[in-house]
């Protein structure tokens, strides 16, 4: 069984910061960090959401009711149904 890979706060910083300020896409940030697109995808929505403190993880703060709706109602808008299959 593998381990799940841990990113420290500083490097997905970077690599979040990197795409925000378009001096890379996150399609070949991703392949030159040897990183998944959703990983990249997902630091970036988390930090656009919560800023800073999203990337530091849920362990170190709890969310409120409202943050966790709020949230979940953005992920779910960037998600259509095309053909009956969830794009």
């Amino acid at each position: 069984m593998s381990k799940k890979q841990k990113y420290n706060f500083n490097f997905k910083l970077r690599l979040v910061t990197t795409i925000l300020r378009g001096k890379d896409s996150i399609g070949s940030l991703a392949k030159r960090e040897g990183l998944s697109k959703s990983n990249l995808q997902f630091w970036l929505r988390l930090y656009q959401n919560y800023g800073k403190q999203g990337l530091q993880g849920v362990a170190k703060k709890s969310f409120t009711i409202e943050e966790k709706i709020t949230y979940n109602s953005r992920i779910s808008s960037d998600w259509y149904i095309f053909d009956g299959h969830l794009c």
